[in-house]
């Protein structure tokens, strides 16, 4: 949390060096993970784990918005950033409550959900891709923003003639609709997730109400 929190703190410094900001972020981001695996691997999990390892990337990921945010010049794209971090907050908090304590990316909490969730979750490949290319997403497009190249990839001897015509290649640019994509698939999960946990949570209410006006005419 300390590497995340220092990584911002330099996000929003004009001066600060993008390769200080993206490499703490990344410390924090592999330490989150492999605190996780560690957990599960000796048997340490626990409710309170669960609730501090989902506000942690929660948080870290409104912050990266956030220097986005100072970033951004246009303004319908600043909107769109207030937007993504909006579903992604709600989206994790109402799925954590229709979880009812189970762990949010366990198998019993996607149990009978949307066959989006349960692919995504199942599939760890997939899953991992999507988190780390969404993160990498925010960051290339804050070092884009910032005005920050990392050059050309010129075409190699070997390639077909047809082929060469699309380059050289702008690595960043590259990278960043790489990243586009997967993020773009995260947040698809994200509204499959803010919807079946909305339609669980009323058939919950919905089901109670059934049983309280069972009770009632029982009297």
């Amino acid at each position: 949390m300390i590497a995340t929190l220092y990584s911002l703190y330099l996000g929003v410094q004009r001066k600060a060096k993008w390769e200080n900001v993206v490499g703490l972020y990344f410390l924090a981001f592999a330490l989150d993970a492999v605190d996780g695996h560690v957990a599960r691997m000796v048997g340490q999990e626990s409710g309170f784990g669960g609730v501090l390892d989902m506000v942690t990337d929660r948080t870290a990921t409104a912050g990266l918005v956030m220097i986005n945010l100072l970033v951004e010049i246009e303004d319908w794209k600043k909107f769109g950033w207030i937007s993504l971090c909006m579903l992604d907050i709600s989206s994790h908090w109402f799925h954590c409550i229709a979880a009812a304590g189970r762990h949010h990316k366990s198998a019993e909490a996607t149990a009978g959900k949307n066959f989006i969730l349960q692919w995504y979750y199942a599939c760890k490949p997939l899953f991992f891709a999507c988190c780390t290319g969404q993160e990498f997403f925010y960051l290339l497009n804050f070092i884009k923003e910032k005005g920050v190249t990392f050059g050309r990839v010129a075409a190699p001897e070997w390639l077909h003639p047809e082929m060469k015509v699309h380059f050289p290649i702008d690595i960043l640019e590259s990278l960043w609709w790489i990243t586009m994509v997967l993020a773009g698939i995260k947040q698809v999960v994200n509204v499959a997730q803010l919807a079946s946990a909305a339609v669980s949570l009323a058939e919950e209410d919905a089901e109670k109400d059934m049983k309280k006006k069972g009770k009632q005419g029982e009297k």
